[in-house]
């Protein structure tokens, strides 16, 4: 079993990829959601957190009450918002974002708490939530308060639940909740791995509920987050597990993709050595090497993947020598 990946706040993961591993795509500009085909399909809603709490991809703005911008887990300023547990983001009303039977949320979360059972009978604090027990994917459950609770439609026994020891609080995680009553299904995972989820044997199918949607609290203004959010994504479809892989991948900065023109810029310092590899299924580990004991002669090293133009996926990494 893979074990949960975490990125301790604000500024660690981009250090430790950055000795031997992140790079940088001159093409991408992830923080402006400009992404490729694997990530936008079906993207309805995306809150990057850049500066306010716009919709990058449309025109469902977010209206902030009391969340306060500061560092993303890059340490980027003004790149995500704090929840002090009395504030919230409200998300309007919209059958374009919440009306489809499928769908998937995407979130990074750095919790400061886990909830407390003495004072919170419910054990549960809401990332997000569309009216009780619809659209609502929580920190904590009835059975643990380091688990996680999905309450995906509103109908009767629609609520599942991950182990203990889910996640974890003082770093930032990704969590994705994907409801599929299509085919009957439903996943959480977290940090790209999927959770054990305990629940009902069926899938309910219900109706949204016509009230707007709220990140950091339940929409019934009670179960407060308190903590850190960016990277908030909603698609009108269920994404496959390959593609939550390689989303997390993503975001956290380990990878990017190159569909067109793989012009690779690679950061560094002069003298250091490495070796440039690609991927085209980051699921398989099976990475191959493109270019061998390059020596950097400046801060950067730029190389043109001829082979990857025209191909449908490749993904790159370094390896320090």
């Amino acid at each position: 079993m893979n074990m949960p990946f975490y990125v301790k706040r604000p500024n660690s993961l981009f250090l430790a990829l950055l000795a031997g591993l992140l790079f940088m795509v001159g093409l991408q500009d992830r923080a402006a959601g400009q992404t490729t085909t694997f990530l936008t399909n079906g993207l309805v809603l995306y809150y990057p957190f850049n500066g306010n709490a716009n919709d990058a991809i449309g025109t469902n703005n977010g209206v902030v009450f009391g969340a306060v911008l500061t560092n993303d887990m890059f340490g980027n300023p003004n790149h995500a918002y704090y929840f002090g547990g009395n504030s919230y983001i409200q998300i309007p009303t919209s059958t374009n974002v919440f009306g489809s039977e499928d769908f998937t949320i995407s979130i990074w979360f750095d919790p400061l708490t886990y909830p407390n059972p003495l004072v919170n009978s419910q054990a549960a604090c809401f990332l997000i939530s569309k009216g009780q027990n619809n659209f609502e994917l929580s920190t904590g459950s009835l059975t643990a308060s380091n688990g996680m609770n999905f309450l995906p439609r509103y109908a009767l026994g629609n609520n599942w639940y991950t182990p203990a020891g889910t996640f974890q609080t003082n770093v930032w995680q990704h969590v994705v909740a994907i409801y599929k009553p299509s085919a009957g299904t439903l996943s959480v995972y977290l940090n790209g791995t999927s959770l054990a989820l305990s629940g009902p044997g069926t899938t309910p199918v219900g109706t949204d509920i016509s009230v707007p949607a709220r990140l950091g609290m339940r929409s019934d203004g009670t179960l407060a987050f308190t903590g850190y959010m960016e990277f908030v994504r909603i698609y009108n479809r269920a994404l496959s597990s390959q593609e939550v892989t390689e989303l997390f991948q993503f975001e956290s900065g380990a990878v990017s993709e190159i569909v067109i023109a793989p012009v690779i810029t690679i950061p560094g310092l002069a003298g250091e050595v490495f070796n440039l590899q690609y991927e085209t299924n980051l699921q398989s580990g099976a990475w191959m090497n493109l270019v061998t004991n390059i020596v950097l002669q400046s801060n950067s090293f730029q190389y043109v993947d001829t082979n990857g133009i025209g191909q449908p996926r490749r993904f790159y990494r370094t390896i320090p020598q």
